[in-house]
């Protein structure tokens, strides 16, 4: 095996042999939450609706799902695995993995002895954080089979398998990114029942948008590297599988950001679209400029986000999103809002004076999309009416 393939396989491993302390761990946390009757993917799976994701199974041992309940924020839930630890080690350490899983799935990526150990080390971390010490264990003899090949001295250019791991399998790796608090820290008992409600409410709070870093600069300028090319593509799913659908203009920022960039070139940004447009990376971009994550359904997007601060603007919210707040206000007093009703209640959202130019434009394409999509009706005093549950 060579040295390329024997990496992939130091990292693969390391992935999957936190997988079974991690599922044990937010099943224990979740369980706290929402009770011990249902298994935690049930989370993702609701949110997923609501988002217009098709159901998909999701395995508890699979990385990619627990990476997911480690960085996503699930309603009204929040982000419990990041709870009583404000540095959000979870979140660090969840991108490097996910960044590790990606390597991974890409046959085309190269891994090296030094990456594998990168991964190895940022596992063995986290199974520290949640108390898994017989994990640790098994990390840390991994991470001595890997300085045992870097510091012996190779005499001609083939890999032997180190004995303990001829019989690997080489399987796909998944992502991370959060935090978890540990058992050891206190949560507060809420009335199972509700608690699980609130995975369904159609408004809820808008999170700033927080990526860790995954790159340099330099990262950018070599993007016929083909390592720097996906810590682009991660930085692009990353943003916006989590804070999705997003504007462009959303979406160059947060991109920049992860690479340490303050400033957003025009040729920066030519690479960043480059990478959607040639189908690179797994979003998309709607007629309305908005980026979403492949496999999301806009017209089954069932969400608003509300920013209590103010600072998201109407033009950085899709329509698709715009519609959710629309059918909500119908649906509490049917039959009562002409169109400019609903345009005045989208301005008195955002607390402006009126709507003009691209923001009544945003607003109009929200409240036509509701009868296009057949969330809303008009009956025949112009006024409009919710869909039949």
């Amino acid at each position: 095996m060579d040295e390329e393939l024997l990496s992939r396989n130091w990292t693969d491993t390391a992935l999957l042999t936190l997988s079974p302390a991690l599922d044990d761990h937010i099943t224990r946390v979740i369980a706290k939450l929402i009770g011990d009757d249902v298994p935690w993917p049930y989370v993702l799976q609701e949110l997923d609706s609501l988002k217009g994701r098709g159901p998909v199974e999701l395995s508890r041992r699979d990385p990619a799902v627990q990476y997911r309940m480690l960085t996503e924020r699930l309603g009204d839930l929040g982000y419990p695995f990041d709870r009583n630890n404000r540095h959000r080690l979870f979140s660090t350490y969840g991108q490097m993995l996910r960044l590790a899983r990606n390597q991974l799935s890409h046959p085309d990526d190269v891994i090296e002895p030094v990456h594998a150990m990168t991964t190895i080390v940022t596992a063995t971390q986290l199974a520290s954080l949640i108390g898994a010490t017989a994990t640790v264990d098994k990390l840390n003899d991994l991470q001595n089979e890997v300085l045992s090949f870097l510091w012996s001295d190779q005499e001609d250019d083939t890999v032997q398998i180190p004995s303990n791991s001829k019989n690997r399998e080489i399987s796909k790796p998944n992502p991370p990114k959060s935090l978890t608090p540990t058992t050891s820290q206190a949560f507060t008992t809420h009335d199972v029942s509700s608690i699980k409600g609130t995975l369904s409410k159609r408004i809820v709070e808008w999170e700033p948008i927080l990526i860790n870093p995954i790159g340099e600069k330099d990262d950018l300028d070599s993007l016929r590297r083909v390592s720097s090319k996906r810590k682009v593509i991660q930085a692009i799913e990353t943003v916006v599988s989590n804070y999705g659908p997003l504007s462009e203009d959303q979406l160059l920022t947060s991109v920049a950001r992860a690479f340490g960039l303050r400033r957003r070139s025009s040729s920066f940004q030519r690479k960043i679209k480059h990478q959607v447009a040639s189908g690179n990376a797994e979003v998309w971009r709607d007629q309305d400029g908005f980026y979403w994550p492949k496999g999301v359904e806009p017209e089954k997007w069932r969400l608003y986000r509300r920013d209590s601060s103010g600072k998201r603007t109407l033009k950085d919210i899709s329509p698709y999103e715009l519609v959710n707040l629309l059918e909500i206000i119908v649906r509490e007093k049917p039959a009562r809002y002409s169109k400019s009703d609903l345009l005045n209640q989208i301005r008195d959202e955002f607390d402006l004076q009126r709507l003009k130019g691209p923001t009544r434009e945003q607003a109009m394409k929200a409240v036509h999309k509701a009868v296009d999509i057949g969330l809303l009706s008009i009956d025949e005093h112009e006024k409009f009416l919710p869909a039949p549950l």
